[in-house]
């Protein structure tokens, strides 16, 4: 998925209005106008559609992190935006924000069609330099906002 149709996707689970959108971005440190976040919709045609980089959506991630839990306890700004974002981090970074447990994503992936094992889940999040870390691939990630979406 590309990440203006990763953003659609998740403005659709989670219900989202154009007003949230802008709002996370705003929490992140990345305030947006109004026609830039209508930009973003993956649909938008012609020179009103911006590509959305990964520095961006992880911006939106950020944002949504801070507006479903809050500023973090130390007070200390968000970490720097990866230079690259995968979908493991996309994926880690919902659960964070959701503050969902190893159980709760399990059920998610059987209500999105693609169960799992626990531990078909925890090699998902270990760092791309483990021998065990497997990527998510677009599928696996879409079963996920699938699983959400039919809570």
């Amino acid at each position: 998925m590309n990440n203006n149709h990763t953003l659609d996707k998740l403005r659709d689970v989670l219900k989202l209005t154009d007003t949230n959108v802008i709002e996370c971005f705003t929490l992140a440190g990345h305030p947006l106008s109004p026609e830039e976040q209508a930009g973003l919709h993956s649909e938008a045609k012609g020179a009103a559609r911006i590509a959305l980089s990964d520095a961006l959506l992880t911006s939106f991630l950020d944002g949504l992190i801070i507006a479903r839990r809050g500023p973090r306890p130390s007070g200390g700004a968000s970490p720097e935006p990866a230079a690259e974002l995968t979908n493991n981090m996309i994926l880690k970074k919902i659960r964070i924000a959701l503050n969902l447990y190893e159980k709760d994503m399990l059920k998610l992936f059987v209500a999105g069609g693609k169960p799992l094992s626990n531990g078909e889940l925890r090699v998902l999040f270990r760092k791309s330099t483990h021998k065990h870390y497997k990527a998510c691939d677009d599928q696996l990630l879409s079963a996920f906002l699938d699983g959400i979406k039919e809570s």
